[in-house]
């Protein structure tokens, strides 16, 4: 959480420096910070992604067994 705060905050100065003239530093600046910020949501994408996905599968594994309890009583 802190490394994408410290990404946002350095994007935002470098937005800042934006309206100035830029130099070829801050352009080096800039397009780094948009790689840093591209590769940051990508991460965090991915990780959403492999949550969700992870809740899905415990859901219906825990689905499977209650049916699967609920039928052995049933037959009980």
């Amino acid at each position: 959480m802190q490394v994408v705060l410290v990404m946002v905050a350095i994007f935002v100065v470098t937005k800042a420096f934006k309206h100035r003239r830029s130099s070829s530093v801050l352009k080096i600046a800039r397009s780094v910070v948009g790689r840093a910020v591209v590769t940051a949501t990508v991460v965090v994408v991915v990780v959403v992604v492999v949550v969700v996905v992870v809740v899905v599968v415990v859901v219906v594994v825990v689905v499977v067994i209650v049916i699967s309890v609920a039928e052995v009583e049933m037959s009980l």
